[in-house]
């Protein structure tokens, strides 16, 4: 019999971390058994099927599968490789998402964590799991993205089904497939409990599932509470059922006590109640007027780049460190590319200072390239928190009102406004997505860095497929562009609100000035 997982007192934080996405999960997944997890959009379903997986990594509680701790802690790789070989994962979008060139590749790339096969041993997994999955054999040589969405769906589950895992954990397995493929999925899962392995599922698809499921567990804001089936539920309509686990047919008392409860969840994890989401007013998005925030960063970087000393730099780095801390919840996720920028830099001094004829390090040359690489640094570094200041319709707005006039002279000032705010609007789609492949990579990787880790041998594999997706969104995008009359010549435009500067723009160019009056005055006496 497989190993059972339990959780205790689990919890998790978002990016910043200061907003819960789950608090306190005391659960216990049973092999042998199908466990449902179900809830509203956004309740933290998916969330908590990644942190089952490893994939997000815990603030706090104990994870394990059977004796096995999942995470490791103080290790160098502390997720526990043994463990993570006993299940496999499909989340949501990963039937588009591939790293291959054919459906053959995509197997042997997912076999491969689990050690070396012969040949024979791998076509024998290959060929079971498309059978299991409903697909037929002549897939194999097949590109994936040239799939259906429901072929890509089953050969998401076929992956997993040839590394014959212990537990599968399921994220909307039926999203894209037909009443056949369905049929095929419950069979599939009925014969897993059978062998006694385990599933969990998370879905929207009661119909489909709740005949199915031994088990129910309901989230909540972030709540996890079990509502195991009996003789009772199962004479429930599927639709009657999830009504009643989301508590949609709770009266007054109940629901208050509910509210009670999680206004108590917040206020423990340090979050003011009702109000957890929220930030001091520099760091909303609406606070500035974009124009002010681009003029202020202009100012900076002009007197950073006249910066021409190592001690001059040292002040700039002082200044620097001190006008993106008030912004630190904006900035933080960009430390990795810091970082890295940081270990390239290094690499580039030590090389333009190294001089042959004859064989030497030279400190004039080492001084002259970390000049200008700082410089950089220091530029870049500054803004980073501008795409947190400003959402992309305010830019976009902001650029209209100040380079409108231009229009009368026949320039294209709204085509050049509306590819500025597609830029500003696509660089967090850029990190979102190759976070998501960065998810994908170490689900069917294995691999045991941190979440959030990629090792850069896997980067190669990464690069085609995101630059694949990329371009798949660009032409949606461009697709509702043209939808929406961007193509086509437009009259007066009509704003439903205009930019109007204020106190909180007088502060910020207030603070850019006397930053640059340091930099400008102490840094011409070093």
């Amino acid at each position: 019999m497989t190993d059972n997982w339990t959780l205790r007192r689990v919890s998790v934080l978002a990016d910043d971390r200061a907003t819960p996405l789950l608090h306190d999960v005391d659960a216990e997944f049973h092999a042998g058994q199908i466990t449902l997890i179900i809830g509203a959009n956004g309740a933290g379903k998916s969330t908590l099927l990644e942190t089952i997986a490893g994939l997000r990594k815990p603030a706090s509680g104990d994870i394990r599968l059977g004796g096995q701790a999942l995470w490791l802690p103080k290790r160098r790789q502390p997720l526990n490789r043994e463990a993570l070989l006993r299940f496999g994962i499909s989340m949501q979008q990963s039937e588009s998402q591939w790293f291959a060139s054919n459906v053959r590749e995509e197997f042997v790339y997912s076999l491969k964590p689990y050690g070396a096969y012969d040949e024979s041993e791998k076509d024998r997994k290959i060929h079971g799991a498309l059978e299991a999955a409903g697909l037929a054999p002549d897939l194999l040589e097949r590109d994936p993205w040239t799939l259906s969405g429901g072929q890509q769906r089953r050969l998401a589950l076929a992956c997993l089904l040839a590394c014959e895992p212990d537990w599968l954990l399921l994220d909307e397995p039926t999203a894209g497939l037909d009443a056949g493929g369905r049929a095929i999925l419950c069979e599939l899962l009925r014969t897993y409990r059978s062998q006694g392995r385990g599933v969990i599922v998370v879905t929207h698809d009661l119909d489909t599932f709740l005949p199915l499921a031994d088990d129910v567990l309901v989230v909540e804001g972030g709540i996890v509470r079990a509502a195991t089936t009996n003789e009772r539920t199962m004479r429930e309509s599927p639709r009657d059922m999830a009504l009643r686990l989301t508590n949609s047919k709770q009266d007054g008392n109940t629901a208050r006590q509910t509210e009670i409860h999680n206004r108590k969840v917040i206020q423990e994890t340090g979050a003011a109640a009702g109000n957890q989401c929220t930030r001091p007013a520099w760091q909303r998005p609406h606070t500035f007027d974009p124009r002010a925030v681009v003029l202020a960063y202009l100012l900076m970087s002009t007197i950073l780049l006249l910066q021409d000393s190592l001690l001059q730099l040292t002040l700039s780095a002082i200044v620097v460190a001190a006008a993106v801390a008030p912004f630190w919840p904006l900035f933080r996720h960009w430390l990795p590319v810091i970082r890295g920028y940081a270990i390239l830099s290094a690499v580039l001094i030590l090389i333009g200072g190294l001089s042959f004829e004859p064989f030497s390090l030279e400190w004039g040359r080492v001084e002259t390239t970390a000049i200008r690489l700082l410089q950089l640094m220091f530029v870049m570094v500054l803004g980073m928190p501008i795409l947190g200041l400003m959402t992309p319709l305010r830019l976009q707005r902001a650029l209209d009102q100040t380079f409108g006039w231009l229009s009368k002279l026949k320039v294209p000032v709204g085509s050049l406004t509306l590819l500025v705010t597609l830029i500003f609007r696509f660089i967090p789609l850029l990190m979102r997505e190759w976070g998501r492949f960065g998810k994908l990579a170490r689900a069917r990787g294995k691999e045991t860095t941190a979440s959030g880790g990629i090792p850069v041998k896997r980067i190669h594999r990464m690069l085609m497929p995101y630059l694949r997706a990329m371009l798949r969104l660009a032409e949606e995008m461009s697709g509702a562009l043209e939808a929406r009359g961007f193509d086509r010549p437009r009259g007066n435009p009509v704003y439903g609100f205009k930019l109007k500067p204020g106190r909180a723009d007088a502060w910020l160019l207030a603070a850019a000035i006397g930053c640059c009056s340091i930099l400008y005055f102490i840094g011409g006496l070093l």
